[in-house]
C-alpha cells in the first residue's frame, strides 16, 4: 500500500514559523535601528561636552527588577525618547538609559561618559551583549575608591570600536528627587571642565567663607543678631553644598558614604532653620508679619530639631520630613519676598536680594520633579541666583553695619558732645559749691568754737553732776548707816518689850507694830541702796556659786522670818553662781509683797525647782491677786495698783527684783492666775556651770 504524502499540508507549519521568525528579526532590527548612533567627532568632546541629549532613550523600572541583562534583551521599542537632563529619577524608582555612539574617522578612541549629579546613589554602566556584558559599578552610597576616575560626579572611561557603534546602558538610583545629565566628553575636555568646575566652586566657597567671617565679625562688633543668623545660615548652607557636590567625599571623608549622607542631612535641616531665622530678623516679620511670624518660627523650630535628632537616630526620615517642610517653606519665603518689595520699603532690598536665590532653589525643585524648564541657561540658574544673592546680601548687610557704625558713632559723638556739656556744667556746679562749702565751713568753724565751749560747759555740768551723784550716795549711804543703828535699837526695843509683856497686854500690839515699822524702814533703805548700786558706773556683781536650798532655808527656813512661810525645796542641790546679797534682796522683795497683799492668817508658799539647765523660785500667796489691767504695768518703776494706794510701799521693789534677775541672767513672770486666787512669781536663773562648782 502506498501512502500519498500532502507536502502541502505538511510544510505550512514550518513556513509558519519561518515567517514569524523573519518577522521577528526585521521588527528587532527595525526598532534597533531606533537607536541611532550618535557619531562623535574630533573636535566635540574636547572644548565642550558632545550634544547626545536627543539620543537617549529611558525606560524606568519602579520595582527596581531588572538587572543588566534583561535590559540589554528588550528591544528600543520599550524605551522611551528623552533629553538631558533625566528628570524622571524619584526615591523608589530605578531609571535604565540606552545609547548608542560610534567614533568617526579621524576622531580619538578615548572618551569618557559622566554622570552629574554627584548625590545620585548608584550609577551603573553595562557594556556588551546580554550574554556577555561587563558592568562598572560607582555611586554615593559607595565609598569613593570604587570610583573609575577622581572626580566629584561619576565618570566612566570608553574606548570606540574603530567600525561600527556600540550601545551602553546605565542605571542610576537616587535617594532624592533629582535630574541627571549625561555629559561625553574627551579626556583633555574633561580636564577642562574639572578644572573650571573647582575653580567657580572654590571662588564661590571661597566668597561664603569670606561672608561667613564678615557677618561674624559684625555681629561680634554690633551684636546686631541678623548678621549671626545670615552668618551660620551661610555656613550651614556652605557645608550642605559641599557635601551634596562631591567635594566632601573627595577630599574630606571618601570612605565614609553613610556618613556623608548623614551630615547633608543635618547641614540641610540647619540651614534651613538659620535661614527662616534670618528672614525673621531681616524682614521684621514680627512686625510686618505677624501670622505668618508666628508659621516661620514653628518651621524654623522643626527644622531645628530635625538637625538635632538626624546625627542619632539612623532610621529617622529627616530627608523626606524636610522635603515636605521646605515645599511650605519656599512658597512662605518667595511671598514674603515678593510683598516686601512692593508693600515695604525698609526691606525692599533684601527682597531684591533674596529673590534670585529663591528663584534658582525653585527651578532646582521643578527640574528635580520632572518639569521642563524653557528657559536659556536653566541648569546654572540656582548658582547664578546663588552668586547675585550672595553679592547683593552681604552689601545689603555690609550696608546695614556701616549704618549701625554710623549711628553709633553719631551716638557717641552727641555722647561725647553731652558729655562735654555735662563737664562743663559740673565745673560750674563745683565751683559754685566750693565757695558754698567754703561759706558752710566757716559758719561750721564758728559753730564748732561754740560748741567746744558749749561742750566745756557741759563738762563741767556733768562733773557736778557725777560729783552731786557720789556726793548723793555717799549721803545715802550714810543716812543708810546712820538710820541702821537706831533701828536696830529701836527693834531690839521692841524685840525685848514684847518679850517682857504677857500677852493680854494692851501694849503687845503696839510692839508688833514698831518692828514692823522698823522692818519696813530697812527694806525701804535695803531697795534704795541697792537701787543706787545698780545705777552706778562700774557696779559689778559679787558672784559665788551655792546651793539655793541653803540660802533659802537659811533665811525662811522653819518659819525663821515668820511663820506664815512655808518652804518647799528640792532633795537634789541646786547650784546656781550668784550674788547672794541682791539675790536675798530679790526674793525677800516677793515675799514681803506676798507676806503685805495677803491676809494674815494666809501662808506664803515659796518653792524651789531645776531643770533643763535652769532653776525656778516661785512665790505665791493667797490674796487677792493682780488685777488683769495692771498686769502689763506691775513691774514698772514706781507704779502702784489702784487697789494697793491704802498699802505702805515705794513702787520700786518688783522694778528693782527685775533689774536684779536679768543681772543675773535670769527672768521674772508674774503667772497666769485668776483675780481672787493670789499672785505668783517665778524667778528664773541659770544653773552654774560645772567650772564654777
Amino acid at each position: 500500500m502506498v501512502t500519498k504524502i500532502d507536502w502541502r499540508r505538511r510544510s505550512l507549519p514550518w513556513f509558519f514559523f519561518a515567517l514569524c521568525g523573519w518577522l521577528a528579526a526585521t521588527t528587532s532590527h527595525a526598532q534597533d535601528e531606533r537607536c541611532e548612533p550618535y557619531s562623535l567627532h574630533a573636535d566635540e568632546g574636547l572644548e565642550r561636552p558632545a550634544d547626545i541629549g536627543r539620543r537617549l532613550l529611558m525606560l524606568v523600572d519602579p520595582g527596581r527588577q531588572l538587572e543588566a541583562k534583561d535590559v540589554m534583551a528588550l528591544p528600543s521599542s520599550a524605551f522611551t525618547p528623552v533629553s538631558s537632563p533625566i528628570s524622571a529619577l524619584t526615591p523608589d524608582s530605578t531609571v535604565w538609559l540606552r545609547l548608542c555612539l560610534q567614533r568617526a574617522p579621524q576622531s580619538p578612541e578615548h572618551w569618557i561618559l559622566a554622570v552629574l549629579p554627584p548625590y545620585l546613589s548608584v550609577v551603573e554602566l553595562a557594556r556588551g551583549t546580554p550574554a556577555q556584558h561587563t558592568v562598572a559599578t560607582q555611586g554615593a552610597a559607595l565609598p569613593f575608591s570604587a570610583r573609575e576616575l577622581p572626580y566629584r560626579g561619576f565618570a566612566f572611561s570608553i574606548d570606540l570600536p574603530a567600525e561600527g557603534s556600540e550601545m551602553l546602558h546605565l542605571r542610576m538610583e537616587s535617594d532624592w528627587p533629582a535630574a541627571a545629565d549625561i555629559l561625553v566628553l574627551q579626556p583633555g575636555g574633561m580636564s577642562r571642565m574639572i578644572s573650571m568646575e573647582y575653580l567657580m566652586y572654590g571662588l564661590y566657597l571661597g566668597m561664603m567663607l569670606l561672608a561667613v567671617v564678615i557677618n561674624i565679625m559684625f555681629w561680634t562688633h554690633l551684636r546686631d543678631p541678623v548678621h549671626l543668623r545670615y552668618g551660620l545660615a551661610l555656613a550651614c548652607t556652605a557645608a550642605f553644598s559641599l557635601l551634596v557636590g562631591g567635594y566632601g567625599a573627595q577630599f574630606l571623608l571618601p570612605d565614609s558614604p553613610g556618613l556623608i549622607l548623614l551630615l547633608s542631612n543635618t547641614t540641610y535641616a540647619a540651614a534651613a532653620a538659620m535661614f527662616s531665622l534670618f528672614m525673621i530678623s531681616a524682614f521684621r516679620m514680627r512686625l510686618y508679619y505677624r501670622h505668618l511670624y508666628r508659621i516661620l518660627c514653628w518651621l524654623a523650630a522643626a527644622f531645628g530639631l530635625i538637625a538635632l535628632l538626624t546625627p542619632f537616630s539612623r532610621h529617622f526620615p529627616s530627608a523626606e520630613i524636610a522635603d515636605a517642610l521646605a515645599l511650605v517653606l519656599l512658597p512662605l519665603l518667595t511671598f514674603v519676598s515678593l510683598h516686601a518689595l512692593f508693600r515695604h520699603r525698609s526691606v525692599r532690598l533684601y527682597a531684591i536680594a533674596l529673590l534670585p536665590l529663591q528663584l534658582g532653589v525653585a527651578i532646582t525643585i521643578l527640574r528635580n520633579t520632572g518639569l521642563p524648564i524653557p528657559i536659556p541657561l536653566a541648569d546654572h540658574l540656582p548658582n547664578i541666583g546663588a552668586f547675585i544673592h550672595l553679592v547683593l546680601l552681604n552689601l545689603l548687610l555690609a550696608r546695614r553695619a556701616w549704618r549701625a557704625q554710623r549711628g553709633r558713632m553719631r551716638a557717641q559723638d552727641s555722647a561725647l558732645r553731652t558729655a562735654r556739656r555735662a563737664e562743663t556744667e559740673l565745673e560750674e556746679r563745683v565751683q559754685a559749691r566750693t565757695r558754698e562749702l567754703n561759706l558752710s565751713n566757716a559758719r561750721l568753724q564758728r559753730e564748732i568754737t561754740e560748741r567746744m565751749a558749749t561742750e566745756g560747759r557741759l563738762s563741767m555740768a556733768l562733773k557736778s553732776e557725777r560729783d552731786a551723784q557720789q556726793m548723793q550716795r555717799q549721803f545715802l549711804s550714810m543716812i543708810s548707816h546712820e538710820f541702821r543703828t537706831p533701828l536696830a535699837v529701836i527693834d531690839a526695843a521692841a524685840q525685848g518689850m514684847a518679850d517682857t509683856l504677857p500677852a493680854d497686854d494692851e501694849n503687845a500690839p503696839r510692839a508688833a507694830r514698831i518692828r514692823r515699822s522698823v522692818v519696813r524702814m530697812i527694806d525701804v533703805l535695803e531697795n534704795c541702796l541697792t537701787e543706787e548700786r545698780l545705777a552706778s558706773a562700774g557696779a559689778r556683781l559679787q558672784r559665788t556659786t551655792e546651793d539655793l536650798r541653803t540660802a533659802l532655808w537659811t533665811r525662811y527656813g522653819s518659819g525663821r522670818s515668820t511663820p506664815r512661810i512655808h518652804l518647799q525645796l528640792p532633795a537634789e542641790p541646786v547650784p546656781v553662781h550668784h550674788d547672794p546679797q541682791l539675790l536675798g534682796i530679790a526674793v525677800a522683795n516677793l515675799v514681803d509683797n506676798a507676806l503685805k497683799y495677803s491676809p494674815a492668817t494666809e501662808p506664803v508658799t515659796v518653792s524651789l525647782e531645776s531643770g533643763d539647765g535652769h532653776a525656778w523660785i516661785t512665790v505665791s500667796d493667797r490674796g487677792d491677786g493682780v488685777a488683769e489691767e495692771d498686769r502689763p504695768r506691775i513691774f514698772e518703776k514706781y507704779y502702784r495698783s489702784p487697789s494697793a494706794l491704802g498699802r505702805p510701799g515705794a513702787g520700786i521693789g518688783l522694778h528693782l527684783c527685775r533689774e536684779l534677775i536679768r543681772q543675773h541672767g535670769g527672768e521674772i513672770r508674774l503667772l497666769p492666775g485668776e483675780p481672787g486666787q493670789g499672785a505668783r512669781f517665778r524667778l528664773e536663773l541659770p544653773l552654774a556651770d560645772p567650772e564654777h562648782h
